[in-house]
């Protein structure tokens, strides 16, 4: 009996070694250790992702399948490595991001030429009802990052948006605006976040001027 429960246990050892081993050789388990580990481990996961095999078929796999956390592993490795040949790729895939990452990692990989491109392409789907309200907001927040300039007119447009997170981002981002000085006649822009609704667009206008 002693003999039969250690070859048990021995073969329960060899069994999870060898997951062990598939999971250290995986790009899953590089692409984890890009984030919240030191400089060291970082940059030994990029090496060892750069010598994985059919990389970018993996990673587009991974883009293309219902898993949301093989999805976001995906598109982190994209970024870290710059993977730039598969800009085209990820732009053809911009319709069916539902969570803002494919905006951001396209916006992180694209060249200096691309970026205007891209930009249009942002506000076309930021004017379009018909695109993922995660995918705009995410819009609203690269333009805020990269100081992209909105007119007064389309801002007002988007506070009466009827999705109240979308009015928060649009506050956001006239947050950022107006402390680089953007809008000369910031107060109207403000007297419009003061009237907006629900109540938390209200109160985030009231710290932006308490910002300014």
């Amino acid at each position: 009996m002693t003999n039969l429960l250690f070859f048990a246990f021995l073969t329960i050892v060899l069994l999870n070694s060898k997951n062990l081993a598939f999971a250290a050789n995986s790009w899953h388990y590089h692409a984890l250790r890009l984030s919240g580990e030191s400089k060291e481990v970082y940059l030994d996961s990029v090496d060892a992702l750069r010598n994985t095999k059919n990389l970018d078929a993996k990673i587009l796999s991974a883009i293309l399948s219902s898993n949301s956390i093989r999805r976001a592993l995906a598109l982190d490795v994209i970024t870290a490595l710059n993977t730039h040949h598969l800009y085209a790729p990820l732009l053809r895939l911009l319709h069916k991001d539902q969570t803002g990452q494919i905006h951001l990692t396209l916006s992180l990989i694209a060249s200096t030429a691309e970026k205007n491109n891209l930009m249009s392409t942002f506000l076309y789907r930021l004017e379009s009802k018909n695109s993922h309200p995660t995918g705009r907001i995410a819009i609203l927040n690269i333009f805020e990052h990269y100081n992209v300039v909105l007119s007064e007119t389309f801002l007002s447009k988007l506070l009466q948006d009827s999705i109240p997170e979308i009015r928060l981002a649009v506050m956001n981002y006239i947050r950022n605006a107006l402390i680089n000085n953007f809008y000369p006649k910031k107060y109207a822009l403000l007297q419009k976040g003061l009237s907006s609704q629900p109540y938390q667009v209200r109160l985030h206008t009231l710290f932006i001027i308490k910002d300014l």
